[in-house]
């Protein structure tokens, strides 16, 4: 029986994680077929308009940019793994949002701490700076989207495909516990990720405030991400970001079966899910043994990608966790388009509001939350305190900390006939302490109905959400659109 993949997206994901982990054992991909000479041209044309958009950025962006999509991918891979260790089956995530939000709280931190929250972030080979410099060219980037979008919808009368991309990041400072909250943060989150700054005492008005924005931002998908504050808590560091696109090819309402068959894991029932269907020509690959197929479906806007990656029928999406997603992001851009006869499920997934700190522990990175205790090797005891000396002055130096509470994050994905919807929220909150001591097949049919990953990709490769699928029961299901919008 062929394994299949569906899609998964984005830049390094399965690289190690930690320094000096052990390379996961990578899965080669190729073309199903041979590329045509008449299909070198399109494939050229969309790798040319991919370096045209390249091109306008400087050497220095282009780098940045680059470092952080790679970041993005090990996130990913890093929270899902963990993520699903303590059985959780669907994990929805934003390793956008968990990198803005992170990159933001990140400018606050100094020395040996700023070393940590940059190897959480996946981007240890990164300045704080080129970080910075990185937020400021993708938002900038995606706020160009967006009116472009609005553009061509208007011209080509199509207003209901045009992608909507939508951010909000912002800076909330308490000042019943800081004298103030240093101006050079404050201006740094402002220019570069386009932040509001809000200092007001952290009561009950200013977390519905917060979830006020969230819910805003993300259409309600998101309507509550904290559920309060606490008198130690000093300063919050929110994202929250929004993204509906349509698929390029839309899937024929009256070709969805509502009572699909949707095959669980070994020894489990299967469950009926609605499954759409429709022949879409796109880019496909095989990997070298002949156990996975990959397609990359393209939204109507040519900016963002959604790779499928499904395993063999009876196979553990684990399995999966042994991609290289940069390598197969490669493959698939350089593939030729082969018409797939594509069945995927409608479906809505969503990671209520959780806190990562431990998720983050688990992975070694400790500094940014607690005081680590080490000895120096003629064993005399040493404590390193978390430091976030750019955050604000303390009230009492010596004697009191920063350090990071939580971090809450939630997300959800919705998937129909038309495209995607997909939504994310991360909220960094940080306390203040006190100091105490495949083969090639002529015919392609794909049948999405068992377990399967889902990522959303940009044109950077940066992996902006990220879904497994793996039990339909705690699936919720959307209606069928009746118009061609959501």
């Amino acid at each position: 029986m062929r394994k299949q993949i569906a899609f998964l997206v984005g830049v390094s994901l399965l690289a190690p994680y930690a320094p000096g982990a052990p390379a996961a054992p990578a899965v080669e991909f190729r073309p199903t077929r041979p590329t045509r000479p008449e299909e070198k041209t399109r494939i050229e044309e969309k790798r040319e308009y991919r370096e045209r958009l390249r091109s306008l950025r400087s050497d220095e962006v282009r780098v940045a940019l680059d470092k952080l999509a790679v970041g993005s991918s090990k996130l990913a891979r890093m929270l899902v793994t963990r993520l699903r260790a303590t059985g959780m089956k669907n994990v929805t995530i934003s390793p956008l949002s968990l990198q803005v939000a992170l990159g933001m709280a990140l400018q606050a931190a100094r020395g040996d701490t700023a070393k940590e929250l940059m190897l959480a972030l996946g981007v240890d080979n990164m300045t704080p700076e080129e970080i910075s410099l990185a937020s400021r060219a993708k938002i900038d980037e995606m706020i160009k989207l967006n009116q472009e979008q609005i553009e061509l919808a208007t011209r080509n009368r199509t207003p209901e495909k045009a992608t909507i991309f939508a951010m909000f990041n912002a800076f909330y400072g308490n000042p019943d516990l800081v004298k103030e909250f240093k101006e050079d943060l404050q201006r740094q989150l402002i220019r570069d990720f386009g932040a509001e700054v809000i200092i007001a005492p952290f009561t009950d008005d200013t977390v519905k405030h917060i979830n006020g924005k969230v819910a805003e931002t993300t259409r309600d998908n998101i309507k509550a991400l904290l559920e309060k504050l606490e008198e130690t808590h000093t300063a919050v560091l929110l994202n929250a970001v929004y993204l509906k696109a349509s698929w390029q090819q839309q899937f024929p309402l009256a070709k969805t079966n509502e009572r699909g068959e949707f095959h669980r894991g070994p020894g489990q029932s299967s469950k009926e899910m609605p499954l759409m269907n429709h022949y879409v020509t796109v880019p496909h690959v095989v990997s070298e043994d002949g156990k996975a197929q990959a397609i990359a479906l393209p939204m109507w806007d040519r900016h963002f990608v959604a790779d499928v990656v499904l395993p063999e029928m009876g196979e553990s999406l684990d399995t999966l966790l042994d991609l290289n997603p940069s390598r197969l992001a490669l493959a698939l851009d350089n593939a030729p388009e082969v018409l797939v006869d594509l069945t995927l499920p409608r479906f809505e997934t969503r990671l209520s509001p959780v806190n990562l700190v431990e998720t983050f522990k688990s992975a070694g990175i400790v500094l940014p939350f607690e005081i680590v205790k080490s000895r120096l090797p003629g064993g005399t005891p040493v404590l390193t305190y978390p430091d976030f000396g750019k955050l604000a002055e303390m009230l009492e130096p010596g004697k009191t900390y920063f350090a990071i509470d939580q971090i809450v994050h939630a997300a959800r994905m919705k998937v129909t006939e038309v495209g995607i919807e997909a939504s994310a929220a991360t909220a960094v909150v940080i306390g203040l302490r006190g100091t105490r001591v495949l083969e090639p097949v002529p015919e392609i049919k794909m049948t999405v109905d068992h377990p399967f990953v889902m990522t959303v990709r940009g044109l950077d490769n940066s992996t902006y959400f990220i879904t497994f699928v793996d039990d339909p029961e705690a699936l919720a299901r959307p209606e069928s659109p009746a118009t061609p919008e959501f």
